[in-house]
């Protein structure tokens, strides 16, 4: 491995395994409890983004300090990327903004805080303007770690590869008779992200033949040692490089599903009961008068509900190499067998805000109810689940037609 990917890889590694959870779309629940830790996205001498993990800020929490510019001017002219980037380690202070930035953390009960500091510049070699970034994190016992500097294009930096691979196999560890599946078995979901996990484009779904190719390998009877990751590596080099390659991205982020289990709920006699689920997927207000925003209208409510399937997912980062490195293990919920339902009631006076956490009864009673305090079918909140998330339901949509007084409302002047 040159020199230049060697950097972007132990770069992108130590990014990922912090970040990357939190800035994707939120399909994953990390299966570890997360201390609470602050991300801070800044634009030297432009704007700001601050994010907390595993904790909300409070509304009066003043804002974290700052890197700054250290004297910079705005969109400076530099000979090449070196030269900006040497500019910038010679005019801020990391020592001194880690002191005050680890005492912001400690007085505000966060664990770490994690920083993504670019500056634009004009690259005069290139001809355009380019930005210097440079990733950090800060403990609050005043631990810093400086991950380096890169230059990378000002739309965003390098490509990066996602795939996601779900065990065919791992649908022989379900119980019988209960009508547990997947659905997905045997998938490979391939996105091309930019370096904070937004798609560049729609994912592509396919089912690599033969079925289960990917997966890991089964249990050897005969004492001879199995590699746990043959399948993971044959995905890794048949599919994984290939794409890392033939689009030039940086690195790529590999999650590998390997294991599905039913989640059971057992008393203090120890009688143990498979969890029901229910993933409302889709919610939408209509309105029946689109002049009057507070007047009737209908509720309706699709998704699907069974029992709770958990997914074990083991998320792997890859360099151009095929090296490859675990980053996390994570955890994800979905309903199975996976019955389908669209309900709805009549309402009035009622704005989409309000119906946050009210749904209406996937089984068609057309009772609504708050699904943190399920009382029609006491089912707990996390018994409810979007895009893996518990206590959680799909964002209400509003279909509302355009207003349009009739002729002579208002009347005429005289």
């Amino acid at each position: 491995m040159n020199d230049i990917w060697r950097r972007i890889f132990v770069f992108a590694l130590t990014l990922f395994t912090a970040i990357h959870p939190l800035l994707t779309s939120a399909v994953w629940a990390l299966s570890e409890a997360q201390s609470k830790s602050l991300v801070i996205v800044e634009h030297a001498g432009g704007p700001v983004a601050i994010r907390a993990v595993g904790g909300a800020r409070a509304q009066d929490e003043p804002q974290p300090p700052l890197l700054g510019t250290g004297g910079l001017p705005p969109g400076g002219a530099y000979q090449d990327g070196n030269s900006a980037i040497s500019a910038v380690q010679g005019s801020l202070s990391l020592e001194s903004y880690s002191s005050a930035l680890t005492q912001y953390l400690a007085q505000r009960g966060y664990s770490t805080a994690h920083i993504h500091w670019y500056y634009t510049f004009n690259n005069q070699s290139v001809g355009s303007n380019q930005q210097v970034y440079g990733y950090f994190s800060v403990k609050s016992d005043g631990t810093m770690s400086n991950f380096g500097w890169q230059v990378v294009n000002a739309n965003g930096g390098p490509t990066v590869m996602y795939y996601k691979y779900v065990s065919l196999a791992a649908e022989t560890g379900l119980p019988s008779g209960q009508g547990w599946t997947h659905d997905n078995g045997g998938q490979l979901t391939t996105t091309v992200q930019d370096t904070l996990g937004n798609p560049q484009g729609q994912p592509v779904v396919t089912t690599p033949q033969p079925p289960g190719v990917y997966d890991p390998p089964g249990t050897s009877y005969s004492g001879n040692a199995v590699d746990p990751d043959a399948g993971l590596k044959q995905l890794i080099s048949q599919v994984v490089v290939p794409g890392i390659q033939g689009n030039g991205a940086a690195f790529a982020i590999v999650d590998y599903v390997r294991q599905i289990v039913p989640v059971y709920d057992c008393d203090n006699t120890g009688v143990c009961t498979a969890r029901r689920s229910v993933d409302f997927q889709s919610r939408t207000l209509s309105l029946t008068d689109p002049c009057n925003p507070g007047g009737a209208g209908t509720y309706e409510c699709s998704g699907v509900w069974g029992f709770e399937l958990q997914y074990t997912t083991f998320r792997y980062i890859v360099d151009p190499q095929g090296n490859y490195s675990l980053t996390s293990q994570l955890q994800t919920a979905t309903p199975s067998p996976a019955v389908q339902f669209d309900v709805s009631a009549p309402v009035s006076g009622v704005a989409a805000a309000s119906l946050q956490y009210v749904v209406v009864d996937p089984h068609g009673t057309g009772q609504m109810y708050d699904i943190r305090n399920d009382t029609v079918n006491n089912l707990p909140c996390a018994s409810y689940i979007d895009q893996g998330v518990s206590c959680n339901a799909a964002p209400i949509s509003q279909s509302q037609q355009q207003c349009v007084p009739q002729q002579g409302d208002g009347g005429g002047g005289g």
